[in-house]
């Protein structure tokens, strides 16, 4: 359904690893900034950089750039102007500014790596790995004659490095992977998501028990992390290796019973198995160590989704959206868990926030699957219709199961063979989803009526 499972999954990690991160927003991602250095104006030391933030506040591009270049020639270890001017467009989310800013930077410092390195950023935001390679190579290849700020040298060659292994890892090339992500570990041995990351390259190669060391450093360089054993059976149940996976999990849960991050590790394993009893004991477990946690609530509810507990999903979302007006899983969900109750005042509060989540996320195609759906469950067939089309739109040819199932009914409901047999075409490509499926007998009972 439109109960956005892939995004909680995403929600789930993103809690885990403790970024301050809000998913399931339509707004635009921030540009790269992570081989930028520090935000302009953040100590005493660098008045310039100051001066020059508050005339790009101030649309004065070229008087920023005047005090930037006078910043440079004082204190040798800075960046070159353009590329700490690449950074002031970059936290005004202007990706424009931002590219012309690095391209005039090759231009006037043909020899400093920063600026290759974050084109390589930017292209692999873009998917575009070939290129984000070639610039990663050619940063890595400056740095080899670099004789400027020892301390810039360093964060350049960590990023350079890192950049390198997410290309191999993108490509598959896990040994490539591992000898640089050691690399940023030479030079950073307390860095936990290189350490992480090469727990993951060394898996991949066949050695979990090597894999292992490293993730438990990862693990003692940052708390938030999921325990190495959790984040074991996750990878096996990455490769589809069910002994495997259980077996780590058990381990974890053995070794960490009252950890909040592997119970909802545990929790969510359990929904992709479609061991639904054992989620709800998980997430129940996961809400006794920490009655407040946003995610464990959301986890509970999804559950209760799965077993069609429409009251208890309620309950559950309710309390994450009184916690978490915004959260658009939270709040998404608690419609459809109200829609699917017998209770008419229970249906119109379930419009009213699916027609909100609509005008605040417009571009998010489950937004309308959801709302579409509501309008069915109240009888509105034009709009139901009108909605979940435009969520299939929006989706470009990603629509979730959820959605087919739904147009499918709508469809099928109609006196027209030719939307019948449209019916049929969604309801069969909705059944051919692997994994999870909360709607999966009631598309089988529909496609075996339309047959």
């Amino acid at each position: 359904m439109a109960r956005v499972i892939v995004r909680f999954a995403l929600f789930i990690a993103v809690c885990m690893v403790g970024l301050l991160i809000v998913v399931d927003r339509a707004h635009a991602q921030p540009l790269p900034v992570s081989g930028l250095g520090s935000a302009p104006g953040t100590t005493d030391e660098y008045i310039e950089l100051k001066d020059a933030w508050t005339r790009f506040t101030n649309n004065d591009v070229a008087g920023a750039v005047d005090y930037l270049e006078a910043a440079v020639k004082k204190h040798k270890e800075l960046a070159p102007a353009q590329v700490i001017l690449a950074q002031f467009f970059a936290r005004a989310n202007n990706a424009a500014g931002m590219r012309a800013s690095l391209e005039k930077a090759v231009i006037e410092e043909p020899d400093d790596p920063q600026a290759y390195a974050i084109l390589g950023d930017m292209a692999l935001q873009g998917r575009r790995v070939t290129d984000a390679a070639v610039l990663y190579e050619k940063a890595a290849g400056l740095l080899e004659s670099f004789d400027g700020s020892a301390k810039r040298k360093k964060q350049m060659q960590q990023g350079t490095a890192m950049g390198l292994a997410t290309v191999a890892e993108a490509r598959g090339d896990w040994k490539t992977a591992q000898a640089q992500l050691e690399a940023v570990v030479a030079l950073a041995s307390d860095n936990a998501q290189a350490l992480e990351r090469l727990g993951r390259a060394i898996y991949k190669q066949g050695d979990a028990d090597a894999a292992l060391v490293q993730l438990k450093k990862a693990a003692v360089e940052n708390e938030k992390l999921l325990t190495p054993e959790a984040m074991l059976a996750l990878y096996y149940e990455q490769d589809k290796d069910d002994e495997n996976s259980r077996k780590w999990m058990v381990k974890a849960l053995t070794l960490a019973p009252d950890d909040l991050k592997t119970r909802l590790a545990a929790g969510q394993w359990a929904v992709r198995d479609q061991e639904y009893k054992e989620a709800a004991t998980q997430a129940d477990l996961a809400l006794k160590i920490d009655p407040d946690s946003l995610a464990a609530k959301l986890l509970r509810g999804v559950v209760a989704l799965f077993q069609k507990d429409y009251p208890t999903a309620e309950k559950h979302f309710q309390s994450a959206h009184i916690q978490s007006p915004g959260n658009f899983v939270a709040s998404n969900n608690l419609a459809i868990a109200l829609v699917e109750q017998d209770d008419e005042a229970k249906k119109r509060l379930a419009r009213e926030f699916a027609e909100v989540n609509a005008r605040q996320y417009p571009k998010q195609g489950e937004v309308f699957s959801t709302l579409g759906w509501i309008y069915y469950k109240l009888g509105n067939l034009g709009d139901a219709e009108k909605a979940l089309v435009q969520s299939v739109q929006i989706s470009k040819g990603k629509a979730s199961a959820d959605t087919k199932y739904y147009l499918a009914r709508i469809y099928a409901d109609q006196d027209n063979e030719k939307k019948k047999e449209s019916a049929k075409q969604l309801a069969e490509s909705a059944l051919e989803t692997k994994g999870a499926f909360s709607l999966r007998e009631e598309c089988e009972a529909l496609l075996k009526e339309l047959k």
